[in-house]
């Protein structure tokens, strides 16, 4: 999902690399994967979103961008 629309004047952006604050970071489509391949739930241990080696390095990603942003 890219962010809210239905009744949301929110900021959608596309990803550029560089986080956004105070806007929805649309980062693209995870081909083929469901919500549940992501918590982990009746998913193989080794299965990790495309170009991440495993699932918690594509978590360890997404940590690292929130921490980059400013207070």
């Amino acid at each position: 999902m890219d962010g809210p629309k239905l009744n949301s004047s929110d900021g959608i952006l596309p990803f550029s690399g560089l986080p956004a604050r105070g806007a929805w970071n649309f980062m693209g489509l995870l081909a083929g994967t469901d919500h549940v391949d992501l918590l982990g739930f009746a998913t193989p241990p080794w299965w990790a979103p495309p170009g991440f080696a495993d699932r918690l390095g594509w978590y360890r990603y997404n940590l690292r961008l929130l921490a980059s942003l400013e207070d």
